[in-house]
């Protein structure tokens, strides 16, 4: 059966998601036929996810709340919190795990702030990667020059 974990604003970006939802497909319909199943897991507007290369578990920018969180597979067709949610910046928007799973690297619409956030080895979220609490200066990633 095909699965897509998906994202979208809640009450507190004004919209109306409950979590992190699942689209998937029905063995009795064409396979290119994919059906809302509902929240599998709560979360305030998961609106960006990720998955981790290697790990069943995704991440989510939490755009309202300013955090990311990490979410491991614990069902066919569930998901639950993998950690505590660690905070990201002004309305995180997007997310990209380092092909190794060591990192993740959030933005941040709001203030322009581009995070480094470190991966242990089953995924969950070590705030502290970039040594300023999960928190790269604005415009600046460790590693990186501008």
């Amino acid at each position: 059966m095909t699965r897509f974990w998906l994202g979208g604003y809640g009450p507190d970006m004004h919209g109306d998601a409950a979590g992190i939802g699942l689209l998937a497909g029905d063995e009795a319909r064409p396979q290119a036929t994919l059906s809302y199943r509902g929240a599998v897991v709560p979360a305030g507007s998961p609106s960006w996810l990720a998955q981790h290369p290697s790990l069943d578990v995704v991440y989510a920018a939490l755009e309202g709340a300013g955090e990311v969180a990490a979410f491991v597979r614990s069902g066919e067709s569930a998901l639950r919190p993998l950690g505590a949610s660690v905070p990201a910046g002004d309305d995180v928007c997007h997310l990209a795990v380092s092909p190794d799973g060591r990192f993740l690297v959030a933005s941040c619409y709001g203030d322009g702030r581009v995070v480094r956030i470190g991966l242990d080895s089953e995924g969950r979220l070590v705030p502290d990667a970039a040594g300023q609490g999960g928190r790269a200066a604005r415009g600046a990633v460790r590693g990186f020059r501008r």
